[in-house]
């Protein structure tokens, strides 16, 4: 028999959930609600918004505070999670079984690799509200915020490839409405190449995920007819006796691991797959910027150390040319573009691409070292691309521009957003005593 109370009691599920539900019902209210009264709705709607993401941001930072001692962080150890409301003998019992019959449980947990990134979400969401806090038709834009947010916390901590993908596609959905609808004049252009290229990359990922699935037997649960589960940890027991037959054989590994780096490799983004980046970078507005930057290229880079290289290790290691020749393109080839640029935001897009080509080579050494490196800088970059954005879009209000060249006498004008400019640069660069540096 099913435990929901097992499944669903604990504080990620509430992390997890409590944005989605809260930010559906309240775009639902303000949808309802009759036109003489949603002006003073959308005040109360945005307060609530912001006052939710700001209580998620406290309860992730008291939980990051009492499981700080207890977690190896910047490294992978399938065994060892924080807050993991089932058990790999729960899990096998059917305890926290979502969709028995095709072994789909709710089983979230955190360790290492994801809780940074959970904390960082929580941190980027109330400050990107804050950033675009008079933005129109503010009760929309805040609640697809408010639900992106439980999204991305849901990618972070599934342990259930099921879940994984289904809070995967979620976040799609409120970042392309925040380009569509609140961005620039190619908004339309951009929403699109954006959607189609992530969600071909999402399918792709997918068809990898289901092989994965179809040829992983685990112990039968009552009621599991597939005789199968999406569960990782079920997966990666599976994967390790012995890890050479494992789906059939290293041929169906190395396919299977190819279909993943497509789809993650599309979402980081790399090249020759990042097209879709400084397009929906400078037609986004702010927040939507900062979130894609901060977070969401993250997704891409978390998904290939949680699913690829930890249950493909083997082919993992085969494929490290592989990863180490799109790590130096894109990181060259992005720093090089980089240097073309006249409009602010498209630039600040490219320097992402090139850090995440930092990200790939770190993976590619397949070494402790070298993936804590790759851990560190995803956290580095998620605090310094968004306030570089921020930053951009304040020049953007205050200058009504982007072009680099029509930016003159700013430190005069504005010091404080030229000296955060600065700093940011400054981190991003890599020099002393800054995140980038140590990343």
């Amino acid at each position: 028999m099913n435990d929901l109370t097992t499944a669903f009691g604990n504080p990620l599920s509430l992390l997890v959930l409590l944005p989605i539900v809260a930010g559906a019902t309240l775009m639902l209210v303000a949808w309802a609600a009759p036109p003489s009264q949603r002006k003073d709705l959308t005040k109360h709607v945005r307060l609530i918004s912001f006052g939710l993401s700001l209580l998620l941001f406290v309860l992730a930072t008291l939980m990051f505070l009492e499981s700080y001692s207890g977690i190896e962080w910047f490294s992978l150890n399938l065994n060892e999670y924080a807050y993991e409301n089932c058990t790999t003998g729960q899990i096998e019992a059917g305890a926290c079984a979502l969709i028995s019959g095709i072994g789909v449980s709710w089983h979230v947990g955190a360790d290492g690799l994801s809780f940074p990134m959970v904390w960082l979400t929580t941190l980027l969401v109330p400050v990107s509200m804050l950033v675009d806090w008079n933005a129109k038709k503010g009760a929309y834009f805040h609640t697809l915020l408010l639900m992106m947010e439980g999204a991305l916390i849901g990618v972070f901590v599934s342990l259930d490839l099921f879940l994984f993908y289904v809070f995967w596609e979620l976040t799609l959905i409120p970042m392309f409405f925040l380009i569509l609808l609140w961005g620039g004049e190619n908004r339309r252009y951009a929403a699109q190449k954006f959607f189609i290229y992530t969600f071909t990359a999402s399918v792709i990922m997918l068809a990898g995920i289901l092989i994965l699935y179809f040829f992983t037997s685990v112990p039968l649960w009552e009621g599991n007819i597939t005789g199968r589960s999406f569960d990782v940890t079920l997966m990666a027991a599976s994967a390790t006796t012995p890890s050479i037959t494992f789906l059939g054989g290293f041929g169906m590994q190395k396919f299977v691991f190819l279909l993943l780096l497509v789809g993650f490799a599309a979402k980081m983004p790399s090249v020759p797959v990042h097209t879709w980046l400084p397009d929906a970078h400078v037609e986004a507005p702010t927040a939507g910027s900062m979130l894609l930057a901060g977070v969401m290229l993250k997704m891409g880079a978390y998904g290939f150390i949680r699913v690829a290289v930890t249950l493909l290790p083997e082919a993992t290691i085969h494929y490290t040319w592989l990863l180490l020749v799109l790590g130096m393109v894109s990181l060259v080839y992005a720093a090089w573009v980089c240097l073309g640029q006249t409009n602010l935001k498209r630039l600040i897009a490219y320097s992402s691409v090139s850090h995440m080509g930092l990200i790939f080579l770190g993976i590619a050494t397949m070494q402790p070292l070298g993936i804590a490196g790759a851990l560190f800088m995803m956290l580095a970059h998620g605090l310094i691309s968004p306030m570089l954005f921020a930053v951009a879009g304040a020049f953007k209000h205050h200058y009504h521009t982007l072009e680099i060249g029509s930016m003159r006498g700013i430190a005069r004008h504005s010091p404080w957003l030229a000296g955060h400019m600065m700093f940011g640069c400054m981190a991003s660069l890599g020099l002393p005593l800054l995140a980038g540096f140590v990343a």
